[in-house]
């Protein structure tokens, strides 16, 4: 296996810990400038304000998900010994593909491709509590979201894998 070549000092484990603690704040000033309604920074988003904030919600608490997953990620092998710079990408953007996997379980509940329980789609406490959950289940089983969504989209279009639907053509 090739080793990767990273800055070792932006791939070093104190260093990834200070931008894991960044994204969060950043997730969490989100999701408070969004609860307290001074998030638009005044400009107008127009159209529906609590589907919107939903998105914001899922996408943030998905983004928490991920983030919260390498930061345990990183604990545990930093302890053991075993913490490696190769997954250094691994560890960047795992924060982002969850708040990416958590809008678009928002967008698959919504859309109704995804049940996730009877209320989910209504205007509840509890549907709100149940979907930014599951965001934040989707960010930190990032993996076992996207196979899913590989099972999902076979499903739909009955294509089984990458390699099988490249090797068709040409």
């Amino acid at each position: 296996m090739t080793e990767h070549k990273t800055n070792p000092i932006l791939s070093h484990p104190a260093a990834l810990s200070v931008y894991f603690l960044i994204n969060l704040a950043v997730f969490l000033i989100v999701i408070l400038r969004t609860w307290k309604g001074d998030w638009t920074f005044g400009v107008s988003p127009g159209g529906n304000l609590q589907t919107l904030k939903m998105v914001v919600y899922t996408f943030c608490f998905g983004g928490i998900g991920g983030t919260t997953y390498s930061i345990y990620g990183l604990y545990k092998y930093t302890v053991e010994g075993k913490f490696s710079s190769n997954y250094f990408y691994w560890y960047l953007f795992r924060g982002v593909l969850g708040a990416v996997l958590g809008m678009i379980l928002y967008f698959l509940v919504q859309g109704g491709l995804l049940a996730l329980a009877q209320d989910a789609t209504r205007e509840t406490f509890r549907s709100k509590a149940l979907l930014v959950g599951a965001a934040f289940l989707a960010g930190f089983s990032a993996n076992q979201f996207i196979s899913k969504l590989k099972e999902l989209s076979q499903t739909l279009w009955g294509v089984k894998s990458h390699k099988s639907a490249d090797a068709g053509q040409g």
